[in-house]
């Protein structure tokens, strides 16, 4: 169970611009890295309980159109391999069991999986740490913003 104080965080509390920044830079940078085409993406602040109170986590997500002619499932292979070759860790952390191709690096997750409503696509999403304690459903942070022009800006 999550507290709302600091003292109960996993590491330091993280500023609104701290949160963002752990998830959209790392989106960028797998967007850069592996040359995504087609790119679409968003952020928002998440909570991390089922009460939508403090603490929250940045969710970056990024949408990618496979390219011509490429097996899907062998694409975000690739794509797993070259995340980790770039730091990230197979799996998720331990003693978490989420449903997906997942990779971690400390707390953060990213899901890499081709997009269940849009054939021909595949779908990124960071997950950064429960760090946040700004209460973001008062502060209208759980409503996505986009960020495509800076994924786009990245490539």
């Amino acid at each position: 169970m999550f507290s709302n104080t600091s003292d109960q965080l996993d590491g330091p509390e993280l500023s609104d611009e701290e949160t963002r920044a752990q998830v959209v830079e790392p989106v960028k940078r797998i967007v850069r890295t592996a040359g995504l085409q087609d790119v679409t993406g968003s952020f928002r602040f998440d909570s991390c309980n089922d009460q939508t109170e403090p603490p929250f986590r940045g969710v970056a997500g990024v949408r990618f159109a496979f390219p011509p002619d490429v097996d899907p499932d062998a694409y975000i292979e690739e794509l797993t391999r070259l995340m980790i070759a770039d730091g990230w860790s197979p799996g998720p952390p331990p003693g978490l069991q989420p449903y997906g191709n997942v990779v971690h690096r400390g707390q953060m997750m990213a899901f890499v999986d081709p997009h269940p409503d849009m054939p021909g696509h595949g779908l990124i999403e960071v997950r950064g740490d429960c760090r946040n304690l700004t209460d973001q459903l008062k502060a209208e942070g759980t409503v996505p913003q986009s960020i495509t022009e800076e994924l786009r800006a990245a490539n």
